[in-house]
């Protein structure tokens, strides 16, 4: 009977999922930093198929590379050329143990040429790849 018990402890025990969170870790903020540098390099140097590389499958699920591009033209046309930023707010989420994985939140305010914008850049870490899932920009231009 021991036996059995001990046998079931142990798949019980191994079948366990051990996680721990961390949250707004700067080091974790370097590395979604780092993305958007590249990120923003890129759409200074209107190089959109470079950036494209940035965002990862998920993203691509619900948006085609196609629309992509289009939308880094389009917000090339209304904001004009990209100039500077500055990050406004941060978050991160890192899960350690069995099942790790990081989440990054970035929002800047970034200078246009012709307008001002606030983009938030949400990136996720896929084994040691940080990949963008979402990109939004929000800009008084879109109101004319």
């Amino acid at each position: 009977m021991k036996k059995i018990f001990y046998f079931f402890t142990v798949v019980l025990f191994v079948s366990c999922q051990f996680n721990g969170t961390n949250v707004n870790e700067e080091s974790k903020k370097g590395e979604a930093e780092k993305v958007a540098e590249v990120l923003y390099t890129d759409i200074a140097k209107q190089d959109f198929k470079k950036a494209e590389m940035l965002f990862g499958d998920k993203f691509f699920e619900v948006t085609t590379r196609e629309d992509l591009q289009k939308m880094f033209t389009m917000l090339n046309e209304k904001l004009g050329n990209y100039k500077s930023r500055k990050l406004a707010n941060w978050q991160t989420t890192s899960t350690v143990g069995t099942n790790p994985a990081t989440n990054y939140v970035l929002v800047y305010t970034v200078e246009y040429d012709k307008f001002s914008a606030e983009e938030k850049i949400i990136l996720s870490k896929v084994d040691d790849d940080i990949k963008i899932l979402g990109y939004n920009v929000n800009s008084k231009a879109f109101l004319n």
